[in-house]
């Protein structure tokens, strides 16, 4: 297996099956076949081959079992273009709230706690569990607020509120709120 990356100049994929090459990021060309078993994901979601255009910047997992010069695509990631890098300076520091494709493959959120909010700062929450004492969380971009099954916005949430939180440590060690959930869970009739 070899992962190549660059902009995408040919695309020959009639229906499930075709050709397609990539120009790397040191301007070398590859070439790889697409099979129906290729999955193709645009933005963490399953995409049809005609969701892919020449010009889109990929990341391609190849399989060369059959040779040096026969790659066969097992996936292939349509990704944003990426930057380019002044000389002389820093790369920029990655967006930390942004998805990426490794977010799929491993979990977000392992952590759950429960209690009762007690406080509610500008990006930030207080939480009193009954057997964990206070805990602050901060509050990310892509927190995902669910009040009674329903999908809402972060001002829905009330102090007093008992609530249910799947968090994670962030890079820095703080806990970070991934969902919080309240209200009713309804049986069916």
């Amino acid at each position: 297996m070899q992962i190549l990356k660059g902009d995408l100049i040919e695309w020959e994929v009639r229906g499930l099956t075709g050709e397609m090459a990539v120009r790397g990021l040191d301007f070398r060309v590859e070439r790889c076949r697409v099979t129906q078993d290729t999955f193709i994901t645009r933005q963490t979601m399953r995409i049809a081959p005609v969701g892919v255009r020449v010009g889109d910047h990929v990341e391609v997992v190849g399989d060369y079992r059959l040779g040096p010069s026969t790659c066969t695509a097992v996936t292939v990631y349509v990704r944003p273009p990426e930057v380019p890098r002044r000389v002389g300076h820093l790369p920029p520091l990655p967006r930390l709230t942004a998805s990426s494709v490794l977010d799929s493959w491993w979990s977000r959120g392992n952590l759950t706690f429960s209690g009762v909010v007690r406080g509610l700062e500008d990006k930030r929450m207080l939480l009193r569990t009954r057997s964990r004492g206070e805990k602050w969380f901060a509050v990310r971009e892509d927190t995902v607020f669910n009040d009674s099954g329903r999908l809402v916005k972060a001002g829905a949430l009330e102090v007093y509120t008992r609530v249910f939180v799947r968090a994670s440590l962030g890079i820095d060690g703080v806990l970070e709120a991934r969902q919080i959930v309240w209200g009713e869970i309804f049986s069916p009739k």
